[in-house]
């Protein structure tokens, strides 16, 4: 039973008063459609006026949200969600006031996303109500926000493109949060320091053990690691850099392995995939000691009088629907990479990397992921028929209808077809020979310089550029992109035609999650050996292929070539279209004369 379409909202925001609700009312004012039928939901009349009258003025022409006050009591709550075709749930810390909410939508039919980062609680939520919610059609993501969705999204589009571009499985996935500037919230401190409250050391481990959000057994098979990296809690890469003990890696980690199972485990991802998610530090020294500190912190929330001291001092630096200002919040920033390795019998086998990326406050980001998939689910019939109900993760947003999650041994066609076509939508363009790394890697030895790298005689190589694996890049898929605020896939803040997806006031493309074509596409002969670099500043163009203005590629060929005005050193005689020089001639101020 799926919600019916003649219920009296779209959605409604529970929890519009808090530091993230309000948030998300933002962006649900400035950028859905105007014709929504939404409301706002808590427990003072007083305080939702006050949100409302505050969203008002980021978009004084469209109708303002209804207020609906209710208590967290299951029946206010089932009268709430029958009213709605979808919740939208930003009440924390989810273990103390959330489950009856959760509750109340699996046994309504309707849908339900929010942006818990509490594993504990998702595993119980998953116990009590996937099989209730599946059986009334609703549709409950839990995480959806900062905590996992990036991580969830990373791996799938990963692993989409290795089994599209190779026909293999995906062995492993590293990520690391490679750069991170932000501020908890009130809420966010309550959850922490509060867990151990609710739940005890054994139920901590037990929902906390590998592959436990799994519906089916995960591998066996692990990567070994180093003993010293097991002492000390570090682990270098080759070209993600000295990682440590992350505090976002456990939420993440068993989300991921979650959608592993439900996408049909081997079938899906592979057999023996694993995904590790890690924080990036400057050194080892640096590294052993965060993650000594955490498990310091873990060790003094076991015990309750330091945990209440903890608690006190969270409370009085920001207490719950509190948080970090606008001002404060401007020069905030979230990156993720990641590196799959294909799995093949090879010595060196292919890989393939992805980044995501955004600057700006993280817990409006996570008002954008709640807003812009809740239009996911609300204009994608077709999907929400596939995906049926139950408790899934983010990552099942991006299942074409083509795609079905239940696929069975047979239809192994079908699914590299629908992979197939959503890489051919996105703009993606993979490495496949050796040879083509090779001339690369030849002309950076003789002294090409391209951004910040350098080689030959302009410097020493660094170990994490010009990687000796055979790369493909992952594909650009447009994840809640509201008015073109940042780029497919990387998530930068520019648009890459440099212009919005859709019209001032419109929420651009709601697909989210799913692969879509670019408007403008490079042509095959702006391209060179398909070679991805997404670290080059915006270039000037050449006439015969201008972009629009403030464009980021992140192809480089011709449709990348700079004047050689402006940099002097990126001057190849074999591209001059503007016959600045002849060809083979050097020009002036050239270290060769």
């Amino acid at each position: 039973m799926a919600p019916s379409l003649s219920r009296q909202y779209d959605l409604i925001l529970l929890g519009a008063t808090g530091h993230t609700g309000k948030l998300c009312a933002e962006h649900i004012t400035k950028s859905l459609p105007t014709d929504l039928k939404w409301a706002v939901s808590g427990r003072s009349h007083e305080r939702l006026s006050a949100v409302v009258e505050e969203i008002k003025s980021y978009n004084p022409d469209r109708v303002q949200p209804a207020i609906e006050v209710a208590t967290l009591s299951l029946d206010d709550l089932k009268a709430l969600a029958q009213k709605s075709r979808l919740i939208l749930n930003t009440v924390g810390p989810y273990f103390r006031y959330s489950s009856p909410v959760v509750q109340a939508c699996a046994e309504s039919g309707t849908h339900y996303l929010d942006v818990t980062g509490e594993s504990p609680w998702v595993y119980e939520m998953i116990q009590k109500y996937h099989g209730v919610a599946k059986a009334n059609g609703a549709i409950i993501i839990p995480e959806i926000g900062v905590e996992s969705a990036p991580s969830d999204l990373i791996a799938w589009s990963l692993a989409t493109l290795i089994r599209d571009k190779f026909s293999l499985d995906t062995k492993e996935i590293v990520a690391s949060v490679h750069e991170m500037r932000s501020q908890p919230s009130g809420g966010t401190l309550a959850t922490v320091t509060g867990l151990l409250d609710h739940y005890s050391l054994g139920e901590l481990a037990k929902a906390s053990a590998p592959w436990a959000l799994s519906p089916i057994a995960g591998p066996k098979t692990s990567t070994s690691k180093p003993l010293i990296a097991r002492i000390l809690g570090i682990r270098n890469s080759q070209h993600l850099g000295t990682l440590t003990t992350s505090i976002m890696a456990g939420p993440n980690i068993a989300i991921v392995q979650r959608t592993w199972g439900l996408l049909g485990g081997p079938r899906s991802y592979g057999p023996n995939f694993q995904y590790h998610e890690y924080m990036r530090v400057k050194n080892s020294l640096a590294g052993t000691i965060i993650h000594y500190a955490l498990r310091l912190l873990m060790f003094a929330l076991a015990i309750p009088p330091l945990r209440w001291v903890i608690q006190y001092a969270a409370h009085n630096f920001y207490a719950p629907g509190q948080g970090a200002s606008k001002e404060d919040t401007a020069n905030e920033c979230f990156e993720l990479r990641a590196i799959a390795e294909v799995e093949e019998d090879s010595n060196k086998p292919r890989m393939a990397m992805a980044k995501f990326r955004y600057d700006g406050s993280l817990y409006y980001l996570t008002g954008i992921f709640l807003a812009e998939a809740a239009m996911v689910l609300l204009k994608n019939d077709d999907l929400t028929k596939k995906l049926g109900g139950g408790i899934l993760t983010p990552a099942l947003l991006g299942q074409r209808s083509q795609f079905d999650i239940s696929l069975n041994q047979d239809d192994k066609e079908l699914v590299r077809h629908a992979l197939r076509k959503m890489a051919d939508e996105a703009e993606v363009n993979a490495q496949l020979g050796r040879q083509k790394h090779e001339r690369r890697r030849q002309r950076h030895e003789d002294g090409y310089r391209h951004g910040d790298r350098r080689g030959g005689r302009d410097g020493p190589r660094r170990s994490n550029d010009w990687p000796k694996e055979t790369w493909a890049t992952a594909p650009e898929v447009p994840i809640f992109n509201p008015q073109g605020r940042f780029s497919p896939g990387s998530l930068r803040n520019q648009d890459p035609q440099g212009r919005p997806h859709g019209p001032p006031g419109a929420y651009g493309d709601y697909r989210g999650y799913q692969a879509a074509q670019a408007e403008d596409e490079l042509d095959e002969d702006d391209l060179e050996d398909g070679e991805f670099d997404d670290r080059s500043p915006p270039s000037q163009q050449y006439e015969d292929n201008r972009p629009r203005a403030g464009a980021r590629y992140t192809i480089r060929g011709r449709a990348r070539q700079v004047p050689t005005a402006t940099h002097p050193r990126r001057r190849n005689p074999q591209r001059d279209p503007a016959g600045a020089y002849m060809s083979g001639a050097m020009p002036e101020g050239d270290p060769q004369g």
